[in-house]
């Protein structure tokens, strides 16, 4: 996150978003948490296609003793990531059925 050589990954955004969301919704995070919530969401939907299919999503990673193994892992489309991201999407249609947005 603090490496600006370092690509952007959406899955861990997703993941993020989703939790603040469904936290600043139950209750359990302050609502000073929406607007990154909301910003996060917006870069994620970015990298949605238009065939649904989330992109920026890393192959996976293990613990790694480099920072330069982390920068090299290639971007595919993952299971993990298209799950994150529609958890995500699915808080936002609560959030908009409940009238939050």
């Amino acid at each position: 996150m603090d490496r600006e050589d370092s690509y952007l990954e959406v899955s861990g955004s997703s993941g993020f978003a989703y939790g603040l969301l469904k936290g600043v919704r139950a209750g359990l995070l302050p609502a000073s948490c929406r607007d990154a919530a909301l910003r996060a969401a917006q870069a994620v939907r970015a990298h949605i296609g238009p065939d649904g299919l989330v992109g920026q999503v890393s192959y996976g990673t293990i613990v790694a003793d480099t920072l330069e193994y982390y920068k090299n892992v290639p971007l595919r489309p993952t299971g993990y990531g298209q799950n994150l991201a529609l958890m995500m999407l699915v808080e936002l249609l609560v959030w908009d059925a409940q009238g939050l947005l």
